[in-house]
């Protein structure tokens, strides 16, 4: 959040409930979705993918991060949001 609020990105909601499941970050005036994916990502990919299906099929875009890009290159994150 520090990372978008010093770019002057509009804050997002956070851990926000779309279509019955939880997102990281979430600007429901966009209907934009970005899920920060940490290490344990990989486990669970396919919990993630049914999640990612419900909230597009609720009409939202969503894009996704590694955890460790939100500080190594910030860039990326404010891109995604500014989308």
């Amino acid at each position: 959040l520090e990372v978008l609020h010093d770019a002057g990105v509009d804050p997002p909601r956070v851990n926000m409930r779309i279509a019955g499941e939880e997102a990281d970050l979430v600007w429901p005036d966009r209907r934009r979705i970005i899920e920060i994916d940490g290490p344990q990502y990989h486990r669970f990919a396919e919990e993630d993918a049914r999640k990612e299906r419900a909230w597009e099929g609720a009409r939202y875009t969503v894009r996704r991060i590694a955890s460790d890009l939100v500080y190594d290159a910030p860039e990326r994150l404010i891109a995604l949001a500014r989308g």
